[in-house]
């Protein structure tokens, strides 16, 4: 039996509109052979299908560029014609691309796939249990590849290949050689369940930093950078990234799984160190310092906030606006007064953080008096205030208060911050009614160091493994 060192295999990728045919179409297609040049194709949407925002945003696909775009059977066929004889496929995910796959075929009739396809995140489950994550981005990165940020099929074909030849080598050093001893390998041996995490940084880096401020650079195991980081006191802050806690976000696992090198420079004072990250940052944009690098430049929006443009045209009338999540809010707030109907009034609340119009008073009802309320929960303690429609403090607060009269006209204050309080009224009378109102409100505490994590986005993504011990890496398809 041929070598798995030797083994003619066809990576594949496909990217979507949903997570699996139930809840969305296939929008790219990819494929390789070992040691040949990736080929991918945009495939066209059902009849009525678009593609989401989220998916726009991880992928760079938008309705545009689908003019060329062909059937999906049609790309199918192609990649299924590309597979040398009896050659396995490869895939990180699998059972996302399985579905999408079964479901062309029951297109032709045929109720099995054409190939094996294997695994490359169930092998490295096994053969890598101590990794943080062992998505795609973080398992490619943690042998030396650097994944680009945006998902599509050709990237992820090529470091799926990548990372079979580096997982290949570990198989090796375990005895298993063949397809025939990766088949049984797989089914006898179950993924480990680490006591805890292993960190791919050696000890010896972590071991003689400085004390004084400085900025220090995550690097991959080939010295490409991932992240920069300013610090008062270099020696603890980086431990810090290291040390046993909980919840740490997704972003920040998935960079860590690939930090295998660490350098830093010391300065004089933390200004010169935050000035220095600032600058670095701007020159070098490492991947995993997306707050402060932006994502992605200026756009223009649609009137309803509804699509954006890279230029103006008659449709995107509206900016420039600085990417996908300011038009997110946009978007939120144009919903939201839709939602709200005619606004007699208005206040403007400012907590920390936060900034919230809300109404005051607002008559629905056609000769009806208006009801008023007012909040009154006092403010408390760090992270929590309350007050008369506005919140102030660190973190943020709400209190509300509402009250309506017998006529049907109500009214509202209203203060939004990170955390939310509420608080019952009620009133009586025709005409202008009168009401009291109470509201509590409670915050958490912003985090002040923004170096804390990586990235505070969560990364969507349509292949995320769905195991309960969370090994699954947002993959973001």
């Amino acid at each position: 039996m041929t070598a798995l060192a030797e083994l003619d295999v066809l990576g594949v990728d496909c990217q979507s509109t949903g997570a699996t045919p139930a809840h969305g179409a296939m929008l790219e297609l990819g494929w390789a052979r070992r040691g040949a040049p990736v080929e991918s194709v945009l495939v066209t949407l059902p009849e009525g299908a678009s593609i989401p925002r989220a998916v726009t945003r991880v992928t760079g696909i938008r309705e545009g560029d689908l003019v060329d775009a062909v059937p999906p059977i049609d790309a199918w066929q192609r990649l299924c014609a590309e597979r040398p004889p009896g050659a396995p496929a490869l895939a990180h995910f699998a059972r996302f691309e399985r579905r999408f796959f079964l479901e062309l075929q029951a297109s032709r009739g045929e109720t099995e796939l054409p190939f094996p396809l294997i695994c490359t995140h169930e092998i490295a489950r096994r053969l890598l249990p101590e990794l943080p994550r062992r998505g795609l981005r973080a398992l490619a990165g943690y042998f030396g590849w650097p994944l680009a940020a945006p998902r599509r099929s050709a990237e992820h074909v090529a470091a799926t290949l990548f990372v079979w030849e580096k997982l290949v080598e570990l198989l090796a050093a375990r005895g298993v050689t063949d397809l025939e001893h990766l088949a049984s390998w797989l089914d006898a041996a179950e993924p480990a369940k680490p006591l805890a995490r292993g960190w791919p940084m050696p000890a010896e880096a972590l071991s003689d930093l400085p004390r004084g401020p400085g900025v220090y650079r995550m690097r991959r195991v080939d010295g490409s950078l991932l992240y920069i980081g300013k610090a008062k006191r270099l020696r603890t802050r980086v431990r810090s990234y290291f040390q046993r806690r909980r919840r740490v976000p997704d972003r920040l696992l998935e960079m860590l799984t690939q930090a295998r090198a660490l350098d830093v420079e010391q300065t004089e004072t933390a200004v010169e160190a935050a000035l220095l990250e600032h600058d670095q940052i701007k020159r070098d944009r490492p991947p995993y310092n997306v707050e402060m690098a932006g994502d992605g430049g200026l756009f223009w929006a649609a009137a309803d906030f509804s699509s954006l443009a890279e230029q103006p045209d008659a449709r995107h009338v509206v900016g420039p606006v600085i990417g996908a999540r300011v038009l997110a809010g946009l978007e939120n707030l144009a919903a939201w007064i839709a939602a709200s109907g005619p606004i007699a009034g208005a206040e403007l609340a400012c907590g920390a953080g936060a900034l919230t119009t809300t109404t005051a008073a607002a008559a629905r009802t056609a000769g009806a008096g208006g009801g008023t309320g007012a909040g009154t929960g006092a403010a408390a303690g760090t992270g929590a205030a309350a007050g008369t429609g506005a919140a102030a403090g660190t973190g943020a607060a709400a209190g509300t208060g509402a009250a309506a009269g017998a006529g049907a006209g109500a009214g509202a204050g209203a203060a939004a911050g990170a955390g939310a309080g509420s608080g019952p009224g009620s009133g009586s009378g025709p005409g202008p009614g009168t009401g009291t109102g109470t509201g509590t409100g409670a915050g958490t505490e912003a985090d002040s160091d923004s170096e804390a994590d990586a990235d505070s986005e969560a990364d969507a993504d349509s292949e995320a493994d769905a195991d309960a011990d969370a090994d699954a890496d947002a993959d973001a398809e």
